[in-house]
């Protein structure tokens, strides 16, 4: 990754000026240039404009479903969010609406053997209040189950292994406290199609963040599970966040992805270590045909956009210095990237982006909130 510790000469950003904290070249090695090189790939719209992040899973006859959410129709009411269901019967060419989803924002789904969908997101109260939702359709997306689910993070990816399926959360706390007490994090485990779950205590690290932020797990070669999760409020290397630590409420400059390892199925797991640089968040892993690790991200620097970077080693060292770009987009409003294998060895990613500068605009009175019908979801079939 970019070298942390390099910066500019000169006169400092002021954040204070950017939504959540935010400059475009946070996280950014300036003492470096970069060589392109083009690949053909197959690029599609989820539905119409106003759509945001999706969750992608792949269903048992082959075809691709995606629950990207529908932008406020209100400006900075976020109750509104609500996720669609589209599916695809053409690797990711073209999609059909085929059903209303559950309501809420970054969304994660998953398919089960006999096409049980299991869906998280992160929803609202009447009050604007945040937690995490837990629903479960068996009639792909028409109606939805929901299941108890008291808690404030959600999973990027669901672990779903010969329908054993595992959720890992931890509980709120306030990022901006460092006197809180340790991170409390939990795993749930469901044999039965999502019909009842089984929670298990986790061993955490010492830090009161999120411990399961945005987590994404795999299972590796060898049976260990590996995690990536975003942290808010950690130093990277040697340079601190560029507003501090602690940093202020909703600030999103230090933001990053650690990595980690379990031996015992997700109890323990290994001292996370940091995976991407300031400003690289939703990372999303997956396990590609031929062994290689591959993990998407979301650029909140400039470039902004959609990235993926690889390791040979089951994730113990990363290739930082070759990244594929799959996506721009015009702000840092993007990314939630989340791919699947296809038989014949490609990959389809589903983002979403800014895809336009043209409609109301409340970003700066809202922290987390694009312009008002100014997002995209794509799908893109690509080779790694």
């Amino acid at each position: 990754m970019p070298n942390p510790s390099a910066t500019y000469v000169g006169e400092e950003p002021d954040y204070d000026k950017y939504p959540a904290g935010l400059w475009g070249f946070t996280g950014v090695d300036p003492h470096q240039v970069f060589a392109m090189q083009g690949a053909a790939a197959y690029r599609s719209r989820l539905g119409d404009r106003g759509l945001y992040k999706a969750g992608l899973t792949q269903l048992p006859d082959g075809r691709l479903l995606a629950m990207p959410a529908r932008s406020p129709s209100r400006p900075g009411d976020n109750t509104q969010w609500r996720h669609e269901v589209h599916l695809s019967a053409d690797q990711g060419e073209t999609w059909q609406h085929s059903a209303d989803g559950p309501p809420g924002k970054e969304g994660s789904v998953a398919s089960l053997s006999d096409g049980t969908l299991i869906h998280t997101c992160q929803t609202y109260d009447d009050a604007g209040g945040t937690a995490s939702a837990l629903f479960r359709s068996r009639d792909l997306g028409l109606t939805w189950e929901r299941r108890p689910l008291e808690v404030d993070t959600m999973p990027h990816g669901i672990l779903v292994e010969n329908d054993t399926v595992r959720l890992f959360f931890s509980r709120g706390v306030r990022f901006t406290d460092r006197t809180e007490p340790s991170c409390t994090a939990w795993m749930q485990v469901s044999t039965d199609g999502g019909e009842s779950w089984d929670c298990k205590d986790i061993i955490a690290w010492d830090e009161p963040e999120h411990f399961c932020e945005e987590i994404s797990v795999i299972r590796l070669l060898g049976g260990r599970l590996l995690a990536t999760f975003r942290v808010h409020n950690q130093m990277n290397g040697e340079t601190p966040p560029p507003r501090g630590i602690p940093s202020p409420e909703g600030d999103e400059t230090g933001n990053f992805m650690m990595i980690m390892e379990s031996a015992d199925d997700g109890i323990h797991w290994t001292e996370p270590r940091p995976l991407t640089n300031y400003s690289e968040v939703h990372g999303h892993l997956l396990l590609l045909a031929d062994g290689r690790v591959m993990c998407t991200y979301s650029s909140y620097h400039a470039p902004y956009g959609v990235f993926a970077m690889f390791s040979e080693d089951q994730g113990r060292t990363w290739d930082s210095e070759r990244r594929v770009m799959l996506a721009n987009s015009l702000t840092s409003f993007c990314g939630w990237a989340t791919s699947v294998k296809l038989p014949d060895g490609q990959l389809v990613t589903s983002y979403a982006l800014t895809a336009y500068l043209e409609g109301e605009r409340h970003a700066g009175a809202r922290v987390g909130c694009p312009g008002l019908n100014d997002t995209a979801a794509e799908v893109v079939r690509w080779r790694a």
